[in-house]
């Protein structure tokens, strides 16, 4: 069976270098690893991908086909992604691989909230597949308790979207102080920890704000975080682990 592995985050929160970690991994074990890059604004990527939107699209030629700015263009070649879907679904199947990781674009919101994720996703899935999705939160990001609580709720809102089963991971951990490591992981167990340190924000208005949002994210089936770096490795071998047990249960659910 294909295990298909999302990774998904904010932009700068560390995909492409996660992937190279995760193949990296994969291959110790002695798995057949596909790595996928669907991100067309990408300057430089860490792995030498299986397939590369890139060879499909190329977002200067966008830019100068509809007059359009970097943004704009990056908008439009996302879209233009599923017109390729069968082309990489079948190099994909042709690879016969353990483990498929697909490397989202880096404006998160290009993927999940437009109809291309969807698309791709659904493409993917099968009887003979499993999907799984890695979510990064940015641990420079996380630092401050307001950001930690809006992050969570990012989470969930791609949880909402993709109904798919998915680990939360604190990216680029190895820039934390341990202080600073134990004081999120903290937040992320206790709540009351975290509701203690937004009631110290002084700004009031962010203080209301992330005080509102974080009952709902207390009410939230959120998975624990899982800290890791992919630069050195840390907690890399863990969430390996914890990708085998999720899918696992997976492959016991359609067993059934």
């Amino acid at each position: 069976m294909t295990n298909y592995i999302y990774v998904l985050g904010t932009a700068g929160s560390g995909k492409s270098t996660l992937v190279k970690a995760l193949n990296n991994i994969i291959e110790d074990y002695k798995k057949l690893c596909v790595t996928v890059n669907l991100d067309p604004g990408a300057e430089v990527i860490p792995y030498d991908p299986v397939v590369d939107i890139r060879d499909y699209i190329k977002l200067r030629d966008v830019m100068e086909k509809y007059n359009l700015g970097p943004n704009g263009a990056l908008i439009v070649a996302v879209d233009m992604i599923v017109n390729y879907i069968p082309q990489i679904k079948q190099i994909i199947e042709n690879e016969n691989a353990d483990y498929v990781l697909i490397d989202t674009p880096g404006q998160l919101e290009l993927f999940a909230y437009r109809e291309v994720g969807a698309n791709i996703l659904n493409s993917f899935s099968s009887e003979s597949s499993n999907s799984l999705i890695l979510f990064l939160i940015d641990s420079f990001l996380a630092r401050k308790a307001n950001n930690f609580v809006s992050l969570l709720l990012l989470a969930y809102s791609i949880q909402a979207k993709f109904f798919l089963p998915y680990l939360l991971l604190l990216s680029k951990s190895d820039l934390l102080s341990q202080e600073t490591l134990e004081r999120i992981l903290e937040w992320s167990e206790e709540p009351s920890l975290l509701e203690e340190e937004l009631n110290n924000i002084s700004n009031v208005s962010q203080k209301e704000i992330s005080l509102n949002i974080l009952p709902i994210v207390n009410s939230l089936n959120i998975p624990s975080l899982i800290p890791v770096s992919a630069l050195t490795n840390f907690g890399i071998v863990e969430l390996y682990s914890e990708i085998q047990r999720i899918l696992a249960k997976e492959d016991e659910i359609s067993l059934e």
